[in-house]
């Protein structure tokens, strides 16, 4: 299991300006790499192959001795397992031959947690609001994933007072006893959502940080 860090978008920006759109031509069929300027972890990246002078059909793009066919005209659809950095090779599988390769770091993808019907990043709400949410959602805010991803888990917890005992239920909606600790918390106290746990596209459970909403 991964820990999202906020940190981690700084380190995306900075892989941005480090890697642009490199592409590097070993033959004269040379083929240039168009895609995001990173790869994400678990999400389906898609890269376009433009520019190669070969048949699509002789096009295999390989990844950590993984190849990936087109899925539609030069086009491929890859996922990397782990973050790090990736060189991701063009092949012509008729000549058997590298005709171009690119470097790529790959990150997870920033989520951002938030109640079900209000602003993501807002955070002072009534209560009676907060109740009227019912749950979480999980969604990519940017870099061109527009979906939410399921929420396998999470917890509550009020931050101030006696009792902070974090309330675990599972699934995206809160349970009896969440309910009720909201129903109890007063103007002026927080309630922090923690141990958040979200399902990948490919299956991996990776964990977000903590949310805090302050009761007005």
């Amino acid at each position: 299991m991964k820990n999202h860090r906020l940190l981690n978008a700084i380190v995306i920006g900075f892989a941005i300006l480090l890697y642009g759109s490199l592409s590097f031509c070993v033959r004269s069929d040379c083929a240039y790499i168009k895609s995001k300027d990173i790869l994400f972890v678990g999400m389906p990246n898609i890269l376009k192959i433009e520019k190669h002078g070969v048949s699509p059909d002789d096009l295999v793009i390989q990844v950590e001795g993984k190849k990936y066919y087109p899925i539609s005209n030069s086009t491929f659809e890859i996922y990397v397992p782990r973050p790090g950095r990736y060189k991701i090779e063009v092949f012509n599988c008729k000549t058997n031959t590298v005709i171009s390769y690119r470097d790529f770091e790959a990150h997870y993808l920033p989520l951002t947690v938030s109640l079900r019907h209000v602003q993501p990043y807002k955070r002072t709400i009534f209560k009676n609001e907060l109740l009227s949410q019912k749950g979480l959602v999980c969604q990519s805010l940017n870099w061109g994933y527009n979906t939410t991803f399921p929420i396998k888990q999470f917890s509550v917890m009020k931050t101030n007072g006696k009792n902070k005992v974090p309330i675990k239920c599972n699934g995206s909606m809160f349970n009896t006893e969440q309910i009720e600790l909201i129903q109890a918390l007063q103007a002026g106290e927080y309630l922090m959502i923690m141990d958040i746990e979200v399902e990948l596209p490919n299956g991996e459970t990776v964990s977000t940080d903590p949310v805090i909403y302050e009761i007005k």
